[in-house]
């Protein structure tokens, strides 16, 4: 079986597609082909490229050239390239699945599952349309968001089978007008056997907290730097804590890296991620209250949890609901340095910290694990049941 991964939006390492998705139906039929379309990279761009040669999975990655010689028109060339080629490869190659993981890939999709006769399987990650509105609030944004939504509305209705990471996507695109054929939900959870708990939770008077993922200035990471600063400033040296930053570089860091007690990590593929992950005593995601975040269902709380990390993260959404249901953490204010304060006096306690992390790999080992949650997933892309 060869499965085409339309990959535009997406690095091939991704923690959610590569070390998650296809993992599991890598497990489930070892013969499976992957194939990753994607851009080259340009000369000074970072290789996220999977460690392949680690990895026994088959993962063959497609390359389309972005240079254009007038790059005034690169936006148009750029859509109308990703159409020609990604519709040139299914042709050519005949994949017996394409998954689209993004509605900026949805059209493509179906224009490739119309062409080469190939089956559609559509992978909603977030709600892009409101990031699109809450992030750059301007004219053109408004213009993408109803591009995208009327997108959405006219084309959900072609896939197999579409899959959502939250509960709003799934219980948005069970309406009637969507015309969904298969719909399921497939939470972030990680694959719970292949990853290893801390173990150790030593009383200290430093506290390592540490932060996993994309920068942005609404993802509470600038807050949270500010808030370890204010920390440090008022116990001095009773306690202390630092913060590592595991993320691909960010302008918004730069006046921060020249202190001590910010830290910024270099990227590391997944696997090396989690190993990393055992050796900090805290897990932070401190998002902002908008209006997307409030539907969003983060992959970093369930790694830390599957690190054995005590989290701390924002009380609201599905933020609040799944640290309620695991009892892994605490959820705060993520406007409140107060708020942030006392939750991290509770964390110095090394029994709390041990009581969060007991909980919240209990959770993965159960109720959150993607081996279990992705059962559809892999039925679908293995016809072993019909729905």
């Amino acid at each position: 079986m060869k499965i085409l991964f339309l990959g535009f939006n997406h690095y091939s390492n991704d923690p959610r597609l590569f070390y998650r998705q296809m993992q599991v139906i890598y497990n489930h039929n070892p013969k499976t082909r992957f194939l990753f379309l994607t851009y080259d990279r340009e000369e000074n761009e970072v290789d996220y490229t999977p460690n392949l040669h680690r990895i026994k999975m088959p993962l063959h990655i497609i390359h389309l050239r972005r240079n254009v010689i007038l790059k005034i028109l690169n936006l148009i060339f750029r859509h109308l390239r990703n159409y020609y080629y990604s519709i040139k490869v299914c042709r050519k190659l005949k994949p017996d699945w394409i998954q689209a993981s993004d509605v900026r890939e949805l059209l493509i999709g179906v224009c490739c599952q119309i062409t080469s006769g190939t089956k559609l399987i559509y992978d909603s990650h977030e709600d892009y349309v409101h990031q699109l509105i809450e992030y750059n609030n301007k004219f053109s944004s408004y213009f993408k968001a109803f591009l995208y939504s009327t997108i959405e509305h006219f084309f959900l209705r072609f896939p197999q089978a579409v899959f959502c990471t939250d509960e709003y996507q799934y219980k948005r695109m069970a309406k009637k007008v969507f015309g969904v054929k298969h719909l399921f939900l497939l939470r972030n959870f990680p694959i719970a056997s292949k990853t290893c708990r801390k173990t150790d939770f030593l009383t200290s008077k430093t506290l390592k907290l540490v932060y996993v993922g994309s920068i942005n200035k609404f993802r509470g990471i600038l807050e949270t730097v500010e808030y370890v600063q204010e920390f440090n400033n008022k116990y001095h040296s009773k306690k202390h804590l630092t913060l590592s930053i595991f993320s691909r570089p960010s302008d918004l860091l730069t006046p921060y890296i020249n202190f001590s007690d910010i830290i910024q990590e270099k990227y590391l593929n997944y696997p090396e991620l989690m190993k990393a992950l055992r050796s900090y005593d805290v897990g932070i995601c401190l998002w902002l209250p908008l209006k997307k975040f409030h539907r969003n269902l983060p992959i970093k709380n369930f790694d830390y949890m599957a690190a054995g990390l005590p989290v701390i993260t924002s009380n609201f959404g599905n933020l609040k609901k799944y640290i309620d249901l695991s009892g892994a953490g605490i959820a705060i204010d993520p406007n409140s340095y107060e708020e942030f304060e006392n939750a991290i006096n509770m964390m110095f306690d090394h029994n709390n910290r041990k009581l969060f992390s007991d909980n919240g790999r209990l959770y993965i080992e159960n109720e959150g694990n993607f081996e279990k949650e992705s059962v559809p997933y892999v039925r679908m892309y293995s016809n072993s049941e019909k729905y």
